[in-house]
């Protein structure tokens, strides 16, 4: 399974991932001869229902900002159980991100989530770096005790 995480710390940087779960001999190869106990990884699993970011407004033409309209997909769907956030092929603008439980954010073929360059879109949030209490700007993309997320595409 392909994991695309989208991040940016100017303006975008994408790192692609697989992961393999269970016995499979890729991933348990490292599992061996660790100093510590270390749970296997498990893979998320979702419910069928999906939900597309253009019925809640969303333009992918890389000018538009659909903060609002991927958060209230992402939202609705966390709340009606889970399932699969469909981000279709298009430049798709955006301020922060925030994952919600149970919510798989799909970026089909051709795909690509902007994040704004605008320090404005980042509010500012209270939080502990290193142990201590720090004001720093929304990251691009958060959630908080979250369970069974993935961003995949």
């Amino acid at each position: 399974m392909r994991f695309k995480i989208l991040t940016c710390s100017a303006f975008l940087l994408i790192l692609v991932t697989n992961i393999f779960a269970g016995n499979d001999p890729e991933i348990t190869k490292y599992y061996k001869d660790l100093p510590f106990e270390m749970p296997a990884i498990k893979v998320p699993v979702f419910n069928k229902d999906t939900v597309n970011i253009k019925k809640f407004g969303a333009v992918g033409d890389g000018a538009v900002m659909n903060t609002q309209a991927i958060n209230n997909a992402i939202k609705q769907c966390s709340e009606n159980g889970g399932g699969t956030v469909i981000v279709p092929a298009g430049i798709w603008l955006t301020g922060p991100i925030k994952l919600q439980n149970n919510v798989n954010l799909h970026l089909e073929r051709r795909a690509l989530l902007q994040f704004s360059p605008h320090f404005k879109d980042y509010p500012l949030i209270r939080n502990t770096w290193e142990g201590l209490e720090a004001v720093r700007c929304t990251p691009p993309i958060s959630g908080f005790n979250l369970q069974n997320i993935a961003i995949t595409g």
